[in-house]
Formats: structure tokens, sequence, C-alpha cells
């Protein structure tokens, strides 16, 4: 058994383990708020998801059953 560094909680099985983008180890239940602080400290922030999203993205499909164009 350990102990997260961030909150001190009691970490008793790996799958409550974690480790932030800064490589240090964490719990599962504060990783996200120690990756918003060390984004928070560099000026790094996440985008939007529309930034991430395609642009001018077109699909066809040309199987049995109705046809899409």
């Amino acid at each position: 058994m350990s102990y997260c560094p961030n909150c001190k909680v009691r970490i008793t099985c790996g799958c409550q383990k974690a480790k932030a983008k800064d490589g240090t180890a964490c719990c599962t239940a504060c990783v996200n708020s120690l990756n918003q602080q060390l984004a928070a400290k560099t000026g790094q922030r996440t985008p939007p998801p529309s930034a991430i999203a395609p642009t001018n993205v077109t699909a066809s499909y040309s199987g049995p059953g109705k046809q899409i164009s």
C-alpha cells in the first residue's frame, strides 16, 4: 500500500494508481486536476473538441442497401 502524494489517500491496488503528465505518481481521483494545474503553470491549454475534429470530411457508402452520396 502507498499514499497519493497529492491528496494523501491510501492507494490499495494498482487500478488506483495513475501518472500525471510530468511523470509524478498520484491516484486516479486527482490525476485530472493535477494535469490541469500543470497545464496552467506552463501556459498550455487543451484545444476544444471542435478544433480537433477534421473539416471538409465527406463520406460515401457503396455496399448493399441504400446508397449515400
